[in-house]
């Protein structure tokens, strides 16, 4: 089968890390793989033997406008390439690829997927990508998409309800990690000059965008409460518009020496592994991939209980629609309350969540044995969602939608 994977770019996030292990994957069952990016700006490399395709020659990640004038070209080229090279299947990533694939005419079957929890992502976009959004999930997509792939349920149910349309036509497959490639990676040592990162004390460890979504202040602020704040240390990986704000925030709550801002990492598992405790406090997600990464790297993990995807990738026993409201250690995880847009005062108390999140930082990184009993589970539960299996999931998807394809004469 020809298989093209469509994103917006190839640059360091979870989605476009998901993209190319799973592209790699797809080709090591024998498909044939080209991933096609919009903008030429790539960070992360791809996979041996996967093909990459640019549709612009000049980066225009940032400024929405930007993208709005480049549009009529990416989908002229995206046309061009799908028609030249007659892929059987091309699979959307992300909303931006999702318009294309939706707008773009073509023979070969069209997939979308949708990494996130629409009903609290879409609120935080501009206005204009929230037109976008709703123009594609409730009119366009209806009309000119064959099958959209959610990475959890609780995203797929969310899409089902704010689009009707399309709920016969919702998969869902979880995102996957290559747990072997990843363990290997974290045992790679650190960049030179960071091993001090490491030296006192306990460390916590978070990886994400600097961006609202990310939740990051709340963090801070628990750190700030916890019994380490003196001697240990809150490592915070990944870049973004609001890496200033943060910073200020730190320091006015005396923790600016004890907080590290240390920018986007290409290899962000051995820092991962490294860590005594790894802590996800986002507003909202899809299907963290960081949290699958974490698992892989065998490091205690506390996830704020946010829509969508940590409940369903930690506490897989449960009830996907109920939210913790105390510390809930699960088999894998513990997960506290979820958190807010609210930001407490550095001069005032802690908000109820970040109390919650100080208490579960404090009770892991004081009871050794539980610490331990999280990383055996951790490494178990990883091998739930490891590559192979996630792209035979895939595999056994696309064949079905490929040979339903045929039987209509599509």
């Amino acid at each position: 089968m020809k298989i093209a994977m469509l994103i917006a770019s190839l640059g360091g996030g979870g989605a476009e890390r998901i993209v190319l292990s799973l592209s790699g994957g797809l080709q090591a069952l024998g498909h044939d793989v080209t991933v096609i990016a919009c903008d030429q700006e790539t960070v992360i490399a791809p996979p041996e033997g996967v093909a990459v395709e640019y549709l612009s020659r000049v980066s225009v990640a940032g400024a929405t406008w930007k993208k709005i004038l480049a549009g009529p070209v990416v989908a002229v080229r995206l046309w061009r390439l799908v028609r030249r090279h007659r892929y059987d299947v091309v699979v959307a990533h992300m909303e931006r690829a999702n318009v294309y694939v939706a707008l773009v005419p073509m023979s070969a079957v069209k997939v979308m997927t949708v990494h996130n929890y629409l009903s609290a992502s879409l609120p935080n976009k501009t206005a204009v990508k929230r037109l976008a959004a709703t123009l594609l999930y409730r009119h366009l997509a209806p009309r000119t998409v064959g099958h959209v792939v959610c990475v959890s349920q609780v995203s797929a149910d969310d899409v089902a309800q704010r689009c009707p349309p399309l709920r016969d036509r919702l998969a869902v497959i979880p995102n996957s990690v290559d747990v072997s490639s990843l363990e290997n990676a974290s045992r790679e040592p650190i960049p030179e000059g960071a091993a001090h990162a490491f030296v006192a004390g306990k460390t916590i460890i978070t990886v994400g965008r600097l961006v609202r979504q990310k939740g990051h202040w709340h963090l801070i602020r628990a750190f700030a409460e916890s019994g380490v704040r003196e001697d240990g240390r809150l490592i915070i990986l990944g870049d973004g518009p609001m890496r200033a704000e943060l910073e200020r925030y730190a320091a006015d709550l005396g923790v600016a020496d004890q907080v590290m801002f240390v920018g986007f990492q290409g290899n962000p598992f051995s820092w991962i592994r490294r860590a005594d405790l790894f802590v996800l406090p986002s507003l909202y997600e899809g299907m963290p991939m960081v949290l699958l990464e974490a698992l892989a790297c065998g490091t205690p993990i506390i996830s704020a209980d946010c829509k969508s995807g940590p409940r369903e990738i930690l506490a897989p026993g449960s009830r996907l629609d109920s939210v913790a409201e105390d510390i809930e250690v699960g088999e894998s995880a513990v997960m506290v309350p979820p958190v807010g847009e609210t930001w407490s005062s550095p001069d005032g108390p802690p908000l109820a969540a970040e109390r919650m999140m100080t208490a579960a930082i404090d009770r892991i990184l004081e009871d050794g044995a539980l610490a331990e009993r999280l990383i055996s589970a951790a490494r178990r539960r990883a091998d739930y969602f490891d590559g192979a299996t996630g792209a035979g999931r895939w595999d056994d998807f696309l064949c079905a939608a490929l040979a339903t394809s045929k039987r209509r004469g599509q």
